[in-house]
C-alpha cells in the first residue's frame, strides 16, 4: 500500500513531483486559493465579455461608407 503511494506522487521518469522552483506540487496556498475563489464567485461571468456597441458600429459604418466610396469610384471611371 505504501509503495502504491509513493508511486502515485512520482512523475514518469520516477522524479518526485516538483515545480521548476523545487517546491513540492501538493503544497498549496489555502489561503490564496480560498481569495480567487472568492473573487471568482463575486466576479459577473458575462462583465468580460462586455463591448461597446456604439464604438462597434461607427467602424462597421466607416467601413461600409469606404466600400461604397470604391464602388462609386470604379463606376465612373469604368463609365468613361
Amino acid at each position: 500500500m505504501q509503495q502504491l503511494l509513493l508511486q502515485s506522487r512520482t512523475d514518469r521518469t520516477g522524479a518526485p513531483n516538483s515545480s521548476p522552483s523545487g517546491i513540492s506540487t501538493e503544497e498549496r496556498d489555502v489561503e490564496m486559493e480560498d481569495e480567487i475563489a472568492e473573487q471568482i464567485a463575486k466576479a459577473d461571468a458575462l462583465s468580460d465579455y462586455d463591448i461597446d456597441v456604439t464604438k462597434e458600429g461607427e467602424a462597421i459604418t466607416e467601413y461600409l461608407a469606404l466600400l461604397d466610396s470604391v464602388r462609386s469610384s470604379k463606376r465612373a471611371s469604368s463609365s468613361q
